[in-house]
């Protein structure tokens, strides 16, 4: 097999293996009627997806999401809802002064928000994976290593958002993509501004 046609290959392989990851996500997202499903759901796509990343590739990958559903149930659990109270808090301040103010309206406000939060559960749950601390400091960890690393956030950021226009234009690719590649967005980013974070700490 040349170098061709391996590359082909290799790329259509992860393509089914982050369809069937969101396929899963959706299904156990929604299984928990989202409330109870949602962050541990995620806790567990970011998981597989950087591992997938960095080589180590489950022979399982269902297998594999409902173990590390179970295992991180609890925790993601407190970890995501304690991230969700400080968005609702932050979100609500910013909607009296914002609106208040008649710089924004409540219609463009909302939609931003609910976006902002997505990204950043997204891009906290890919930092779930690679550090084990107290669920109260997930929230915080990220806030400060998204100031800590502004290219790499800004750098996610821009990816979620290049990736999800290119989505757009076929909108039935959310179905198949908007997760595992939102993962897969966060998990390289993330892991980028933690080593250089760690790295400027060791100087």
């Amino acid at each position: 097999m040349n170098r061709a046609v391996q590359g082909i290959y290799i790329f259509f392989e992860w393509v089914m293996k982050l369809a069937f990851l969101n396929f899963l996500w959706l299904v156990f997202s929604i299984g928990g009627l989202l409330v109870f499903g949602f962050f541990p759901a995620t806790a567990a796509l970011s998981a597989i997806v950087g591992k997938m990343m960095d080589g180590d590739e489950p022979d399982s990958l269902y297998k594999q999401f409902y173990q590390k559903f179970k295992e991180e149930y609890v925790q993601s659990q407190l970890t995501g809802w304690i991230y969700t109270g400080l968005c609702a808090a932050v979100f609500s301040i910013l909607y009296y002064i914002l609106t208040g103010t008649g710089l924004v309206s409540a219609s463009l406000f909302w939609p931003a928000a609910a976006g902002l939060y997505m990204a950043g559960a997204i891009y906290l749950f890919a930092l779930f994976r690679l550090i084990k601390t107290g669920s109260p400091h997930y929230s915080y960890y990220a806030f400060f290593l998204s100031l800590r690393a502004p290219l790499h956030t800004l750098g996610f950021l821009t990816s979620l958002i290049l990736v999800f226009w290119l989505m757009l234009y076929k909108p039935v690719s959310l179905l198949f993509f908007s997760g595992s590649v939102s993962a897969l967005c966060a998990s390289y980013w993330v892991k980028e501004a933690l080593l250089k974070t760690r790295a400027a700490y060791k100087e």
